[in-house]
């Protein structure tokens, strides 16, 4: 494993596989510590015609190959690891059905020995090789799916080849063509344009790199938003964007069942309408996030559809629902900046930033940009000596860039 440090890989399973082909063919021979293998020599087959499968036995063949990489050739044993995969990461139980799926088809594909298709013993591998590309330690995207299919193929075609060579010392082919493929594939980030590899620091299961992925989207857009915005008010922009209008709409969905009690709880008239003081004190008062009055006026304005200070049924469910995503987007933003600081100093640098915006696909601040975050955020508090910021006054600073996140520019 240390070997592979510096191109920064993962050994996958290569250390189980070198432990197992020292133990098995040191022990083929060996009377004390014998082993129901037997060296083999290759042989071809020499068929000229079709082979006939059983499609039956092809379905059962594919949990068989989830199964197989616990060396269990059973079908409900499959199903049932696909199911408890699917607990932890559905992402990853797909792509472990998906890879058995792809590499039994491979199989069949090149006229592979029935027996052996039927066993998974095509699958396992492309298993695991689309489990890793496909989420584990690529994050999942558009080009990251042919990627791992492609991944998967190899491997189901690397398997006879290595098992040829091993059978030759009367040891099975095990994991090796998932590492060989594997190791392959993790060495070419960087080379493939969108294919974003997982920091080993930073692995976790595909869902959690997937909503790192969209955070830095989200965060990167900030910084630039507040770089070349700042001083513009969000009313004063273009239209609203497309995914902030669905955003909206899923919020108002969650917010339309405590609006008519919300409405009735502030309207002191009775007219059908609130006022800004109203809500503002409401939400003041609640402690509902860390939301600053200006920006709540912000809001206000973009709600309301006429030059009034009050708010109607409709204007109230804009003003909620906008403020509710706001809200996450916020929570997002500080679990992002929370999660540069891994030494939990509370500070975070800017070349700690631009690390995590290049380590998933996302281009660098600038000088000019990065010139202008310091002087914003100087605005309100000072860097340490070490030249860093408060990463949660940091989120403070972004808070008005999110508004520029809804609208285009």
């Amino acid at each position: 494993a240390r070997l592979l440090v510096p191109y920064k890989v993962p050994p996958f399973t290569m250390p189980f596989n070198i432990a197992a082909l020292m133990y098995l063919s040191s022990t083929t021979s060996q009377a004390y510590f014998a082993t129901s293998l037997n060296s083999i020599l290759p042989e071809h087959a020499g068929r000229t015609e079709a082979i006939e499968y059983d499609w039956s036995l092809l379905l059962q063949a594919i949990p068989k190959g989830v199964g197989q990489v616990y060396l269990a050739d059973n079908t409900a044993t499959g199903i049932i690891m696909i199911v408890g995969m699917c607990v932890c990461s559905p992402i990853a139980a797909v792509a472990a059905t998906l890879g058995s799926f792809i590499g039994i088809l491979t199989g069949v594909a090149v006229g592979a020995d029935p027996a052996a298709v039927y066993f998974g013993l095509w699958g396992y591998n492309s298993v695991l090789g689309a489990i890793t590309v496909g989420g584990m330690f690529f994050v999942i995207n558009g080009p990251c799916i042919p990627f791992a299919a492609y991944c998967a193929v190899m491997c189901a075609l690397t398997t006879p080849t290595i098992g040829a060579m091993l059978g030759t010392v009367g040891v099975p082919a095990m994991t090796f063509p998932f590492c060989v493929c594997a190791l392959t594939f993790y060495l070419l980030q960087g080379s493939v344009s969108k294919i974003i590899a997982v920091s080993l620091a930073t692995a976790s299961v595909p869902e959690e790199h997937y909503r790192r992925l969209h955070i830095t989207q989200f965060v990167a857009k900030s910084f630039r938003a507040m770089a070349d915005q700042m001083n513009l008010r969000p009313h004063q922009q273009g239209p609203m964007t497309k995914k902030a209008r669905l955003e909206l709409q899923l919020y108002k969905h969650f917010s339309a069942r405590t609006l008519g009690e919300l409405l009735n709880f502030l309207d002191l008239d009775d007219d059908g309408y609130v006022n800004f003081l109203d809500l503002s004190c409401l939400i003041v008062r609640c402690n509902y996030g860390h939301v600053p009055k200006e920006m709540l006026s912000e809001i206000w304005q973009l709600s309301c559809s006429e030059a009034t200070d009050k708010l109607d049924r409709e204007g109230l469910s804009d003003f909620i629902a906008m403020r509710l995503l706001l809200k996450k987007k916020r929570e997002d933003v500080d679990a992002y900046l929370e999660m540069l600081d891994c030494d939990a100093t509370g500070f975070v640098s800017i070349e700690k930033i631009n690390e995590a915006l290049e380590a998933f696909g996302q281009k660098g601040l600038n000088a000019g940009e990065q010139h202008m975050l310091l002087e914003q955020y100087c605005r309100h508090s000072a860097l340490n000596d070490d030249g860093e910021m408060e990463w949660w006054r940091l989120a403070d600073v972004l808070q008005y860039s999110f508004m520029n996140y809804l609208y285009k520019g």
